[in-house]
């Protein structure tokens, strides 16, 4: 079973658990001020990645004169929910000009990638404000939001490490070695080796990165939360992450759009009688 595929059943294992009953809801006029803590898989065009979350409501009058003059929430309006936001994740970064091919003349080759020399996985940790569209009064409503995320990517390089085949008399064979193309002959590779080897020589690279995504959410009002969003988001490194051998097809800006599905569970709330 392919990664994608135990991913995809991962999700909607969770999307069953946070749908099934909740047991009594709030009364109608107690608007609730949730705490969720979550999980959720992130599908971008530069890789994916798993992240658990948070999600814990201000308190709907502290700051409401900050906002009431302001160009969203013009003089007069009451301005929706606000709710702070944190996440962690950790995925892998994929660079959509990969392609694998195969040496179909070398006896039982693997797929490999031209000239990519390193492995890149990225850990975020963000903090951003989740602002309320409209809120869900009820298991069968939809509730919308618009979430902005600051975000501190740590990415970690390693060797790419692939098979390559020594023909000799009687004791041909294939050795695991860190790719490089200067040297290797493309039609001496047999595949990519084991995806860990070499990891302890790599390297961090910090950066600096944002995201912004409209959300849609779902589910038992109690206790659980569905959701799905898309977005936009961009991540700036120090400098440029070493996927390539030739240095001209590495960068340093990841620009990405995004799915991301959700589902979280209530930690703790907080009912608030209107007056």
């Amino acid at each position: 079973m392919s990664f994608r595929c135990k991913v995809a059943i991962f999700v909607v294992g969770l999307m069953g658990l946070s749908t099934s009953p909740a047991g009594a809801q709030p009364l109608a006029g107690d608007p609730v001020y949730p705490n969720l803590l979550g999980m959720a898989v992130n599908v971008r065009n530069f890789g994916y990645d798993i992240s658990l979350w948070h999600e814990q409501a201000k308190s709907h009058s502290s700051d409401q004169k900050k906002w009431q003059n302001s160009l969203l929430f013009p003089p007069g309006s009451e301005r929706p929910p606000v709710r702070n936001f944190q996440s962690l994740s950790l995925g892998i970064i994929k660079d959509p000009r990969e392609i694998r091919v195969l040496n179909e003349r070398l006896p039982g080759s693997k797929p490999f990638v031209i000239e990519k020399i390193n492995h890149s996985i990225c850990a975020h940790v963000g903090i951003g404000k989740v602002f309320v569209i409209s809120e869900r009064q009820s298991r069968s409503d939809l509730g919308l939001q618009l979430t902005w995320v600051g975000q501190i990517p740590l990415n970690y390089s390693w060797p790419l490490y692939i098979w390559l085949y020594q023909p000799a008399p009687l004791t041909d064979g294939y050795v695991p070695v860190a790719y490089d193309p200067k040297i290797h002959n493309v039609s001496l590779v047999g595949g990519d080796a084991k995806y860990s080897a070499g990891f302890s020589d790599g390297f961090i690279t910090p950066g600096i990165g944002t995201s912004l995504s409209f959300t849609a959410e779902w589910g038992s009002y109690r206790n659980a939360s569905n959701r799905l969003s898309v977005g936009f988001s961009a991540d700036k490194f120090v400098k440029n992450i070493p996927i390539w051998y030739r240095s001209e097809m590495n960068r340093n800006f990841f620009p990405a759009l995004f799915v991301t599905f959700a589902a979280g569970f209530e930690l703790k709330s907080k009912s608030i009688q209107r007056p």
